[in-house]
C-alpha cells in the first residue's frame, strides 16, 4: 500500500468521524511513518498504533487491526471518543486546544487528561490544564512532545475560549460551578 493510498483512505475515514483529515494524516505519520505493518514496543498495531486492549474495547480483534483501513477506522473512532470526552469536560476550550488534549489522551491515556481537566479551575485554558497534567502523569513530556509534533507549539487560537451565548452559557456556568464545589 502506498503513502498516497493511505492518505486517501485517511481522508475518507476521518470525514466519516467528522475529524480534520490533516490531523489524522499527521497522526498516522507520527505513529507509524505510513507503515501498515508497524508494531510498537508495547504491542501497538498498525498505522495508528492501536493497543490490542483499546481495539478490543471498541469491538476490533487483533487480526482486524492489522488491516490498514480497519486500523484507521479504529484510530479515528478512538480519537473521536477522546474529543467527545474533552468537550464534555471542558466545552469552553477552542477546538485546537481540544485536539491537543485529545492527542495527549490518545497517546498517554484518557484518564490522565480527564483528571487534569476535572482538577483545573472552571474555564481553565489549555496551558493550565497541561500544567495540571504534569501533576497527574509521571512521564508527561513524551505525550506533550507527541502533540507538539502533530500540532506545533501552543498558539493564541488555543488559549482564547470559544464564545458562548444563551442557554449553553447558563448551563456551562452552572455545571462548572457544581463541579467546582463537588471537588471541594
Amino acid at each position: 500500500m502506498t503513502k498516497e493510498e493511505i492518505i486517501s483512505m485517511a481522508r475518507q475515514v476521518s470525514a466519516r468521524f467528522g475529524l480534520p483529515a490533516e490531523l489524522i494524516i499527521k497522526q498516522i505519520e507520527r505513529e507509524s511513518a505510513f507503515n501498515p505493518a508497524a508494531a510498537g514496543s508495547s504491542g501497538e498495531i498498525g498505522l495508528m498504533q492501536i493497543m490490542p486492549a483499546t481495539g478490543a474495547s471498541m469491538g476490533y480483534s487483533i487480526t482486524s487491526l492489522r488491516d490498514p483501513r480497519t486500523n484507521i477506522i479504529a484510530g479515528c473512532q478512538y480519537m473521536h471518543n477522546q474529543i467527545k470526552m474533552i468537550i464534555g469536560l471542558a466545552d469552553w476550550l477552542p477546538f485546537k486546544a481540544v485536539y491537543r488534549l485529545a492527542l495527549i489522551a490518545y497517546n498517554g491515556g484518557p484518564g490522565y487528561v480527564s483528571r487534569a481537566i476535572r482538577e483545573s479551575r472552571p474555564g481553565a485554558d489549555v496551558i493550565e490544564i497541561m500544567e495540571g497534567l504534569k501533576k497527574t502523569r509521571v512521564k508527561y513530556s513524551w505525550v506533550f512532545n507527541y502533540a507538539f509534533a502533530i500540532l506545533g507549539p501552543i498558539g493564541k487560537d488555543e488559549i482564547e475560549a470559544r464564545p458562548r451565548t444563551g442557554a449553553g452559557l447558563v448551563l456551562a456556568l452552572a455545571l462548572s460551578v457544581l463541579l467546582w464545589y463537588r471537588r471541594k
